[in-house]
């Protein structure tokens, strides 16, 4: 700031103040793009520093095409640039480096840090060893991580990282993805037709009997409009298996269960992988959580 007068001084710290969302927008935009999240506690006051050279950069530079909008929507586009710059530079001197396993408070102040959508996009794109490390995290805190994320937040993070494992392990050299989504919407839309002709509806378009829109065939039909291909002869085998072993009487999750559904024998092969990938650390219960917070 050099020996701005404190006018000058109180000017900007007023417009820091205003452009606070846009500063925040940055800052959450830039960390998911480059991966920071392991390095937020670190990271995120040069990203602020970042969004402030920005700001002053917006004020001294004003561009003419904005003129007519409020400052934050002006500085906007500018804060976004500085920030972008910064994290990009924190992740290459990450990636130079070794990178060190990163601690509780780290992944603590990532997990808040993130929406639970931005959290599934981050999960999405993950390598094993950063899904490893969220796991390793999540498992042993579920509890209290529940209470303090939410319910439905800690579920979705939790989920995209079961599914990236899964994932991960059937990408690997001989093994392949097996969809669960087959068993799924089968059964959903037999479920579905049998309540609705059970409570006496209306009949369904196209002049159809009920009996008819949940038969095989047409099961099949509303498959592939959902982008799947199963055949009548696979719809009426899943519809089989789900009747004859219901999941409550099945040793496994819901995803296991409509994998092994959609097909037995691609759900054995996966079930070995996963026997056989390296499993992940282990992590004691984060004691932030001990201490009444």
């Amino acid at each position: 700031m050099g020996s701005i007068s404190d006018g000058q001084q109180e000017e900007f710290r007023s417009r820091i103040q205003e452009c606070q969302p846009q500063i925040d927008d940055a800052l959450q935009t830039a960390a998911k793009e480059f991966k920071l999240m392991w390095c937020l506690p670190e990271c995120l006051p040069k990203l602020r520093r970042a969004a402030e050279e920005g700001i002053s950069d917006a004020s001294a530079k004003p561009n003419p095409n904005l003129r007519d909008y409020p400052f934050p929507r002006q500085a906007a586009i500018v804060i976004a640039k500085h920030v972008r710059k910064a994290a990009a530079g924190l992740s290459a001197d990450r990636k130079a480096g070794a990178l060190e396993e990163p601690s509780n408070e780290q992944i603590r102040v990532a997990l808040e840090f993130f929406s639970k959508e931005e959290w599934r996009e981050l999960v999405d794109g993950f390598e094993q060893r950063d899904n490893d490390t969220l796991r390793s995290y999540l498992d042993p805190n579920r509890k209290a991580l529940e209470k303090w994320l939410g319910t439905g937040k800690f579920n979705a993070i939790f989920g995209a990282a079961i599914l990236r494992r899964t994932y991960l392990a059937c990408s690997e050299p001989g093994a392949r993805l097996i969809s669960v989504t087959d068993a799924f919407w089968a059964a959903r839309i037999e479920d579905l037709v049998r309540h609705r002709n059970i409570r006496g509806g209306s009949l369904p378009s196209g002049k159809r009997s009920w009996d008819e829109v949940r038969s095989p065939k047409a099961i099949s039909e509303g498959l592939t409009f959902r982008g799947r291909g199963a055949s009548p002869y696979k719809v009426r085998q899943m519809l089989a298996r789900m009747e004859e072993a219901p999941f409550e009487d099945f040793d496994g999750d819901h995803m296991d269960y409509f994998m092994w559904a959609t097909n037995p024998k691609d759900f054995e092969r996966h079930r070995r992988t996963m026997e056989t990938s390296p499993p992940y650390p282990r992590r004691a219960p984060d004691t932030y959580f001990s201490v009444g917070n």
